[in-house]
């Protein structure tokens, strides 16, 4: 469908790390921060990418403006092929929202106040790793599963916590290698293209 044909576009199954914000495009939920983990990421060798699922809000002024300044830190960074706004290209209702927990490889939430928390209990049921603000009320919601990072911090310590963390993590090794060597993609690389001699 429409969200198979965006993972495609953007490599999102061909990715070494996939990050996902389930996010409104506004200044408290910090994703400013995310912009700067990613390209720490990338600067690390990491073949990272970055989905944040909300759009600017055109009748919010705030909102409009702090989208502008996300793209022109995206751009200044040289992270738009790898930083998403996936509000943009499509209408992010329930069901596309399940399908990008099921492709993303964790989910990074560096706003420090939210209301009850709904997405770390969504990673936790799909048992994707949940990386949050340290003291927030999300780290509180669950003994396990959640990491911790001061927002403040330097980013390429933000980036060496989550490629540190999920290269230890046996389960995320596993998907990794599903996908890059099981994907349909990955079948023809590895076995037909060699057979064909092409």
């Amino acid at each position: 469908g429409e969200l198979r044909g965006y993972c495609t576009r953007h490599r999102l199954l061909d990715r070494e790390l996939l990050l996902l914000q389930p996010a409104r495009i506004v200044r408290r939920k910090a994703i400013d921060v995310g912009v700067r983990a990613l390209a720490a990421l990338r600067e690390r060798g990491v073949d990272a990418a970055y989905v944040v699922t909300g759009a600017p809000d055109p009748h919010n002024p705030a909102s409009a403006d702090y989208g502008a300044e996300l793209r022109e830190s995206v751009a200044q960074l040289g992270v738009c092929d790898h930083f998403l706004f996936a509000g943009d290209e499509s209408e992010i209702g329930a069901a596309e929202m399940a399908a990008l927990f099921r492709v993303c490889d964790a989910v990074f939430l560096p706003s420090g106040a939210e209301g009850f928390g709904l997405p770390v209990l969504e990673a936790a049921m799909q048992r994707i790793p949940v990386f949050c603000t340290v003291g927030g009320t999300m780290a509180e919601l669950l003994d396990d599963g959640v990491h911790t990072f001061d927002p403040a911090d330097d980013p390429q310590e933000i980036a060496n916590l989550l490629a540190d963390t999920l290269g230890e993590d046996a389960a995320f090794r596993a998907r990794r290698q599903v996908m890059r060597e099981y994907s349909w993609r990955g079948i023809y690389e590895s076995k037909i293209r060699p057979a064909l001699g092409v």
